[in-house]
């Protein structure tokens, strides 16, 4: 970002009792203050969560939603969106995962 390095970790987890896909993300430079975690359920082609994360100073909270769509075994698309506290989405990261054999 800006000529710098960006660094984050996400951990995903199906919840076996409830059926519910949970992740947990930081990073250093979006959420270097708190964990997001998020919570959904799955899609046709995968799964996705959505989590709040603080507006800060009085300001209301934020949602991010991201899906993960498997297109094959090979070959995954996360596609993350900010979410406006009045609820107007906008696509904000979209990563394509292939491996290659």
């Amino acid at each position: 970002m800006q000529g710098r390095p960006r660094h984050g970790e996400e951990l995903l987890a199906l919840h076996s009792v409830t059926g519910t896909y949970q992740s947990a993300w930081i990073d250093d430079f979006h959420m270097n203050y708190a964990i997001l975690f998020s919570e959904g359920k799955p899609t046709e082609r995968g799964f996705e969560v959505r989590g709040n994360y603080d507006g800060g100073n009085g300001h209301p909270p934020w949602g991010w939603r991201t899906e993960y769509e498997w297109i094959d075994n090979d070959y995954l698309i996360i596609r993350a969106f900010n979410i406006e506290p009045e609820g107007m989405e906008s696509k904000a990261t979209e990563l394509e995962y292939r491996c290659e054999r």
